[in-house]
């Protein structure tokens, strides 16, 4: 097969991309991201959405100053564009599979967009002939579903981060990008936000960088480990007694004699 002819696997030819701005603080992320690797979308089309909870993680992270060691909370799409002089369109969809947002994407010959949430992409926008990149929180294929960060850190302790093209099943498609991180942190109880707001956000923020840093190269996406159902199966989003737990084991693995922060260690892959 020609890979040129295949929207998801062939190489990046045409290096523009758009953004689908679903807003929230993984939104703010990736645009903290595409500053620091000097990437920028062509074009951002911005959903409904109201940001959950923004006053009080905007208190958090002045107290934290989560702004100058991940990105700024504060931020905002309007401000971001109108600095890179990126146009900005907005639609009233509040869903990633919006009717609107899909006659919206049809307008342009824009191939590829950064995906930022909204939703699970249904087929009626996976056929339109776009190719939506995602950053997964988690190792691919071994944690799909929802809040998978948690499980890994309450199973063995790491933290994972998997850019890919996404496909018609649950967090399948082609590998673009993917790190392990080590976190040393230890939070407070007055961090509550800190982990879904932040630390979710971050990982994958940083993911994407290092796809940025790359992206007027070769891309070469490679396919998903085949490996068995049993280490494959979906995980659902996380009780809250057990998110607690993670959150437990995250700060006792803290130490005070190593550098505090979230770091990349290495790429998972082989």
């Amino acid at each position: 097969m020609c890979l040129s002819r295949n929207p998801l696997l062939r190489c990046c030819m045409d290096n523009s991309f758009g953004m689908i701005l679903f807003p929230g603080m993984r939104s703010l992320a990736y645009l903290a991201a595409f500053e620091r690797a000097a990437v920028h979308p062509v074009r951002v089309v911005m959903l409904s959405h109201s940001i959950l909870h923004f006053q009080d993680i905007c208190a958090e992270s002045m107290r934290y100053h989560y702004d100058t060691s991940y990105f700024d909370v504060t931020e905002t799409a309007e401000k971001y564009c109108k600095r890179h002089g990126i146009p900005l369109d907005t639609v009233g969809a509040n869903n990633i599979n919006d009717d609107e947002l899909l006659q919206y994407l049809d307008g342009f010959d824009l191939e590829t967009w950064i995906f930022t949430g909204g939703g699970i992409l249904r087929d009626k926008i996976l056929s339109s002939g776009k190719r939506f990149i995602h950053v997964h929180p988690g190792r691919l294929p071994a944690y799909r579903g929802s809040t998978t960060f948690y499980y890994s850190l309450l199973e063995d302790g790491t933290l994972y981060g998997t850019a890919f093209f996404m496909g018609a099943e649950l967090d399948d498609g082609p590998i673009l990008e993917e790190a392990a991180f080590r976190v040393n942190i230890y939070l407070n109880q007055d961090q509550s936000h800190f982990v879904d707001a932040i630390l979710d956000p971050y990982v994958r923020s940083m993911v994407l960088e290092r796809l940025l840093r790359r992206w007027h190269c070769k891309l070469s996406p490679k396919p998903q480990k085949n490996i068995s159902a049993p280490q494959c199966k979906p995980y659902f989003v996380m009780h809250p007694f057990l998110r607690l737990v993670a959150i437990k084991r995250l700060n006792d693995s803290y130490s005070k004699k190593l550098p505090e922060g979230i770091f990349v260690v290495e790429d998972p892959g082989e």
